[in-house]
C-alpha cells in the first residue's frame, strides 16, 4: 500500500516562508505541500495538491502553455502585502 509521501515522490525545492511560520515543498511529481512550524520545532503537513496541471487546465482550458507540456521548476514566495 503507497501512502501520500510515497506517490509524491521525492522533494526536489523546498522554499521557507518566515512570515506564515510554514515551508512550501515542490516533489518530483509536481505536488506541492504546505508545512505549518510546531512549537517543538517539528513540522506538520497542511495542505498538499497534486495533479496542478490538470487544475490548472481546468481553470485555462486550450492554455498553449499548459497543452505542450507543464513544468513546475520552483516555488517563490510572495509577502502578503503583495498578495492581494
Amino acid at each position: 500500500m503507497c501512502d501520500a509521501n510515497t506517490l509524491a515522490g521525492r522533494i526536489i525545492y523546498l522554499a521557507s516562508d518566515e512570515e506564515r511560520n510554514c515551508v512550501y515543498s515542490l516533489s518530483e511529481n509536481k505536488w506541492t505541500s504546505v508545512w505549518k512550524t510546531e512549537p517543538n520545532k517539528g513540522l506538520r503537513e497542511a495542505h498538499t495538491l497534486s495533479n496542478l496541471q490538470n487544475q490548472a487546465q481546468d481553470k485555462a482550458p486550450g492554455a498553449l502553455a499548459l497543452v505542450q507540456g507543464f513544468r513546475l521548476l520552483s516555488l517563490h514566495v510572495i509577502a502578503s502585502e503583495h498578495a492581494t
